[in-house]
């Protein structure tokens, strides 16, 4: 069996952790609760598609979707550790991806540039 690289394991991860907040706040019988749910799933799978081209604005995303159903739903238990491991697995794979900070690679800037081979 092949073994998944740990970046992406990481992204899976985060990505189920999202959609127990997507099934939370589909389930959930208080208004306020099942919108911020719904709308923090989204944040963070933002941020995981965001993490290739800026580290800080998908980890902002990450936090900000991760914790806004934490602190809505304090007494709770399941919604407060669901945060924790979505900033856990969330950061691990942000911080783990490939970044381009806009533009070609710089094999690609090297191939094309004057001088290049």
């Amino acid at each position: 069996m092949a073994r998944l690289p740990t970046i992406r394991l990481w992204n899976i991860l985060t990505a189920v952790l999202a959609a127990g907040y997507a099934y939370v706040g589909v389930r959930s019988p208080l208004p306020g609760v099942r919108w911020t749910a719904l709308a923090g799933a989204v944040l963070v799978l933002a941020a995981l598609w965001l993490a290739r081209r800026s580290r800080a604005g998908a980890l902002a995303a990450l936090a900000v979707g991760a914790l806004a159903p934490a602190l809505l739903a304090w007494w709770s238990v399941v919604l407060p550790v669901t945060a924790l491991l979505i900033l856990i697995c969330g950061s691990l794979a942000i911080l783990g991806a490939p970044h381009h900070e806009g533009g070609p690679p710089d094999v690609m800037r090297h191939a094309y540039s004057p001088g290049g081979p």
